[in-house]
């Protein structure tokens, strides 16, 4: 793909501070199938989004192990559970205004500010730098944007408690009863609602079940702060 002032693709480098081998890998880790479906011969980034998620999930679990290689395992979930889930990645991505730089029809310009695509794009973006660049720069990638938060992540017992223990024991004692999570499948995506009495206290989305249900927790808790 020919280089296009309008996505200034050269600016998403200094960001994310590479020099690329091969350009045409990050056009595609940034495109939305919305784009791709207009334009023959122009893939989108689910592909890339498939591997980075992989990737992600092994470099993010080695890097917790061995920074945290003396806490037991169920905190070692936690520990990623918290932090390497589809709103964290989502926050990044927003904040470094990377999602500005997506790919995608012109009528469907809000997309650029779904938490799920954002996600996405963290995980496309770090396939394409593996691909392109190997995995040492991979893992300065998230060295830069992840570990650096996981690093700061304390293992006191209370702010390890998973989400939905802490949700439990919040209301509890008001409602006498447990919190439920009502869940639904649309478009390979989970959506989950935190509900405790006849109250919907979050709401969550998550590439699965439970996922969606910490989510649904976290941003009941969210609201309570």
């Amino acid at each position: 793909m020919k280089s296009d002032k309008k996505y200034k693709i050269d600016e998403l480098f200094k960001i994310l501070k590479i020099k690329p081998k091969n350009i045409n890998l990050y056009y595609q880790a940034l495109t939305h199938k919305t784009f791709s479906n207009e334009n023959k011969n122009i893939l989108s980034y689910e592909k890339l989004e498939f591997l980075g998620d992989s990737i992600l999930q092994m470099l993010s679990s080695l890097f917790i192990y061995e920074k945290f290689n003396k806490e037991p395992e169920g905190k070692l979930s936690i520990i990623r559970a918290n932090n390497v889930s589809s709103k964290s990645l989502a926050k990044i991505i927003k904040k470094h205004k990377i999602n500005n730089f997506l790919i995608c029809s012109n009528n469907v310009e809000e997309l650029k500010d779904n938490d799920k695509i954002c996600s996405d794009i963290f995980e496309s973006l770090l396939a394409a730098i593996y691909l392109d660049l190997g995995e040492k720069e991979a893992k300065k990638y998230l060295n830069r944007f992840l570990f650096n938060k996981i690093k700061s992540t304390t293992t006191k017992e209370e702010i390890l408690k998973d989400p939905k223990t802490r949700l439990q024991e919040l209301l509890q004692p008001i409602y006498k009863n447990s919190v439920q999570y009502i869940c639904n499948l649309e478009n390979g995506i989970w959506n989950c609602k935190a509900v405790c009495g006849k109250n919907i206290y979050g709401k969550g989305n998550g590439k699965t079940k439970k996922e969606a249900e910490i989510n649904a927790a976290q941003n009941a808790l969210d609201k309570k702060r």
